[in-house]
């Protein structure tokens, strides 16, 4: 089924809406940060965009990853520090 010339409507798979939901919650967390006063610039907002990227790169090479028991909630931090302490071993 087509809506607009090169669109097309699907169902997405679950790996897709996990790539939503994750997709989401970053936005949310953002949202909530300058909500709360952490973040009061644009600088400050590109350097947490940063940081949150440069974290989700690592997590990606990773082949064990740290989350909440049901997998909703991916730790990077805590990711990245595991992945660390084993290579230190």
């Amino acid at each position: 089924m087509s809506t607009q010339q090169g669109r097309k409507v699907y169902t997405p798979d679950e790996t897709e809406k996990h790539e939503m939901a994750g997709r989401m919650y970053e936005a949310v967390d953002l949202q909530l940060a300058i909500e709360n006063g952490h973040l009061n610039s644009v600088e400050e907002i590109l350097a947490r965009l940063k940081l949150n990227a440069d974290r989700l790169s690592k997590v990606l090479k990773l082949d064990t990853w740290v989350s909440s028991e049901d997998r909703l909630c991916l730790d990077l931090v805590e990711t990245i520090q595991s992945a660390e302490k084993q290579s230190t071993r």
